[in-house]
């Protein structure tokens, strides 16, 4: 508050500010940011400030913005390349877009203070001054070095582009000059376009050989705090790492760990890429000579497969993957969440792709994933202690001959520990090793092996689709180009096509294809549920349903991650556009950007849902995308297995028309899952939803309530009805701890986050006391509405 005061209260001729009344400033403005009961000059504050321990800038600083109404530029000092840049530009929101809102300039600069970091706040005077660049007078943002050869007309350009914008970022979707019908399942794969062109198209075949990895890891202690009450317990250092290959010989594994030497990871990678030139050789297609046929092109990357590795695995790794050998020829996603990354040896002309299983699956267990899509015998994932040692003294632990006990296996991540069932499991497969180590390897190796029946059971499904399941990267994806290639099923290349259908007749079609489609996939999950096929049932499920995220929501991005050297980072830094950045080795950096132009493939679509409500009115609890709550009169002398029977008016007119919505066959998955049909998931005699999916269903009259918490692992948070009564009547905060994995300051670690869990407050609405409805509006609450 300080910096703010200094900034809002700059020396002039006229006035100079001097430290004493700078503080009393301060003092000011923290009772109109914290909205405190008491005056800045009362005892109170003399004895907040006693333990005061600062505003947490990630959080507070948005909140400054808009009950001090300024704009703040803030900088930060970067270490490694030795230059000031503008890392969060934040903006007073307000409703006259006429208002001339005053900018400050705010200088962060971290530092480490008995093992903690803390963040101290300075006001810029003059930020050209400090940074020796030459900023943008409309977007304040954008930098110019004036010693750079082509500063004049760099500048000159940006600024009359960014006059024109108003000093923002306008963004423009690039569509191609040409239009091209909408068939990704032909226009992303080369192969296929090719067989397709000469009638060869029966020829296809799907990437059917592959290699999958895992990495374990060990841990250093850190439990070091950040935020109010959040701690780092541990970060995360690669262990060993396995990898399992599926080629035309067979099932191959491959096993390195730190007993090879602290380069076995690279040693990994070097032996990855030379088992990936027999995979891409097996993937090519073969002339009746045995020869690999050169006219057919094929070019796919060969698929290296992980579970969780978007999150996990890739950020270990990611150091690796650049250097002198090989290098990163394209990065999808963001520096936190890697989607897809291709590596390329430069020797061997070969690149690898890096994926992850899960973006082809809904969030589950691996053990499950091999359970549902496999044969359901090879969901054996082992079981492995992995607290049980840590960085000081791993090789000591691993190197026992004794078995773990079960106090190793207490989780202090999943607050769980073994069953005494699963420990027998797990001492009959360790008198087979010599030592832990040994164990590990095969536990490592597990892991990736119980990974390639499921991803040959999902990469056939589609493959019955003419898709190959690794041209695309999510199942959202691929669900798309099934449905466009359901369209264009009867399509005859031969044929001259006459354009002779209107707009309206064309949509007209479209929507008879897809509903084609939707039946069929409907009909294919009921039947794949009769046979107890989970793996199908899921399959066609989540076709369907990342369909719909494909179609009615708009997937392009405008966010950009690209690989840079070191002279591209310091240009990107000075950029309007910059983001983030991460450092992978001495000459390269991922840079996040946030781009003016996206291209856009896709079709031009709306996906629209009406809801007439004007003769109806039934009480809306709360709802999501495929779900909805309401509460229904009925007779207090039934149970609330009653449904619907005491509200009906006209028994005859529901006889004839429920059986269209509802489910009427007890039983019957046919009849449960009609297309546009409603199928009651869960009921009881009462509910309370403090917000959307933050809700408790009472069932069995109280004795059972069914409770749910969004954001909140309720495995090793206990919530109980008692306190979202005490929150709904007594305005009680309920503080939850999740412990999860994720990564700070660019390094994997074990997170212990603790957040509020239930607070009655919300920013989706604001509920009246007449239970209706009002958009939230920062700095407004229910008492500033009125009810007419």
């Amino acid at each position: 508050m300080e910096a703010v005061a200094k900034a809002l209260h700059p020396d002039s001729k006229e006035k100079r500010y001097y430290p004493d009344e700078i503080i009393r400033i301060s003092k000011q403005l923290l009772v109109q940011v914290l909205e405190l009961p008491f005056d800045s000059k009362s005892r109170k504050m003399t004895d907040l400030l006693k333990t005061f321990e600062g505003l947490d800038i990630t959080k507070y600083a948005n909140i400054v913005s808009q009950k001090l109404k300024i704009n703040q530029d803030i900088y930060y000092y970067d270490n490694e390349h030795k230059n000031y840049y503008r890392g969060q530009q934040v903006m007073y929101q307000c409703e006259d877009q006429n208002e001339v809102i005053q900018t400050i300039d705010i200088l962060v600069v971290e530092s480490e203070w008995e093992g903690n970091k803390i963040s101290d706040a300075f006001a810029i005077a003059n930020k050209q001054s400090l940074t020796g660049l030459k900023f943008c007078p409309h977007c304040n943002s954008k930098a110019f070095d004036p010693k750079d050869k082509n500063y004049s007309r760099d500048y000159e350009k940006h600024i009359i582009k960014c006059e024109n914008n108003e000093g923002k970022i306008v963004k423009k979707v690039k569509l191609d000059y040409i239009q091209k019908p909408f068939v990704p399942h032909i226009m992303q794969n080369k192969t296929y376009q090719y067989l397709l062109a000469n009638g060869r198209q029966h020829e296809f075949k799907p990437s059917q050989y592959f290699i999958t990895y895992d990495l374990e890891t060990v841990p250093k202690i850190v439990n070091k705090k950040f935020g109010k009450s959040s701690y780092q317990m541990y970060e995360l250092f690669p262990l060993s790492v396995a990898s399992t290959i599926r080629n035309k010989q067979g099932i191959k594994k491959i096993f390195f760990s730190q007993q090879d030497g602290d380069d076995f990871i690279v040693q990994w990678l070097n032996q990855l890429f030379k088992e990936a030139e027999q995979v891409n050789a097996d993937n090519q297609y073969i002339t009746e000579a045995c020869t690999i046929d050169e006219t057919i092109p094929y070019s796919m990357e060969v698929p290296i497969v992980g579970f969780n590795s978007s999150r996990f695995d890739i950020s270990l790794i990611i150091q690796q993957m650049q250097c002198k050998d090989w290098t990163i020829s394209n990065y999808i996603g963001s520096p936190t969440q890697a989607k897809q990354v291709i590596i390329h040896h430069k020797k061997l002309n070969l690149k690898v792709k890096f994926v992850d299983m899960l973006t082809y699956l809904q969030p589950m267990e691996l053990k499950q994933a091999a359970k549902d899509f496999g044969d359901g015998y090879d969901d054996k994932e082992g079981l492995f202690p992995y607290e049980a040692f840590n960085t000081d003294n791993v090789n000591e632990v691993l190197s026992k001959s004794e078995p773990f006990t079960m106090e190793d296996f207490i989780s202090s991540l999943k607050k769980t520990k073994i069953s005494w069932k699963d420990y027998q499991i797990y001492l009959e497969d360790a008198k087979r090793f010599k030592n832990r180590w040994d164990y590990l390897q095969f536990y490592n190796e597990q892991d990736t092996y119980i990974m390639i029946k499921p991803l040959m059971t999902l990469i056939s499904l589609q493959f019955k689709y003419k898709i190959d399941m690794f041209s695309f990267m999510s199942m959202a994806a691929c669900s798309n180009a099934i449905k466009y290639s359901k369209a264009y099923e009867d399509f005859d290349i031969n044929v001259i096509q006459k354009t002779m259908f209107s707009l309206a007749v064309y949509i007209a079609i479209a929507s008879v294809l897809t509903k084609t489609k939707i039946q069929e996939f409907t009909k294919n999950r009921i039947e794949a549920k009769l046979d107890e096929n989970k793996g199908q049932e899921q399959f066609f499920k989540i076709v369907m349903n990342s369909s719909y995220g494909s179609d009615g929501m708009n997937t392009e991005k405008y966010h950009k991650v690209k690989i840079m050297n070191r002279k591209q980072t310091e240009r990107a830094i000075r950029s309007n556009a910059f983001m983030d950045e991460q450092k992978i080795s001495d000459d390269s950096y991922i840079v996040q950007m946030n781009h003016e132009h996206c291209s856009c493939k896709t079709t031009l679509q709306v996906a629209f849902f009406v809801l007439d409500n004007v003769n109806y009115w039934i009480h809306f609890i709360e709802g999501d995308t495929d779900s909805a709550y309401w509460a229904i009169s009925g007779n207090p002398n039934e149970d609330f297995s009653q449904q619907f029977n005491a509200v009906v008016s006209d028994r005859d007119f529901c006889n004839d028309n429920a059986k269209y919505f509802f489910p009427i066959i007890k039983g019957d998955d046919y009849d449960e899952k009609k297309i546009l049909g409603l199928a009651i998931e869960r009921q009881g005699i009462a509910m309370n939803a403090l917000d959307p999916k933050n809700y408790m269903t009472e069932t069995n009259y109280c004795a059972n309530p069914k409770i749910k918490l969004k954001g909140v692992n309720q495995k090793t948070n206990k919530i109980t009805k008692e306190q979202i009564v005490d929150c709904v009547n007594e305005g009680k905060i309920t503080k939850c701890i999740n412990n999860r994995l994720g990564q700070k300051n660019h390094q994997m670690s074990q997170l212990s986050i603790e957040k509020n869990g239930i607070t009655g407050i919300h920013t989706k609405a604001i509920v009246l006391s007449d239970q209706s409805c009002c958009p939230y509006l920062f700095g407004l609450t229910t008492l500033d509405y009125s009810v007419a």
